[in-house]
């Protein structure tokens, strides 16, 4: 019953993880858009402090897109 507790958590949790799709203003315009099966990325995870900003590695699909608005 635990380890059925633990996995469904880890889905849910996994799932809110998921990419989050941002509505643009009218009139945006997609600029670039590049997509990698697996990539990592530096995701900042605190304030700018001395120069630098804490960040913690993430892996797995990464897209990067570019607008003008």
């Amino acid at each position: 019953m635990i380890r059925g507790l633990a996995f469904s958590c880890f889905t849910l949790w996994a799932g809110a993880a998921a990419a989050v799709e941002v509505a643009m203003p009218v009139g945006s315009r997609l600029i670039s858009d590049r997509g990698s099966s697996f990539g990592s990325y530096a995701l900042p995870v605190g304030p700018w402090v001395d120069g630098a900003v804490e960040t913690i590695l993430v892996e797995g699909r990464v897209d990067r897109q570019s607008w003008r608005v």
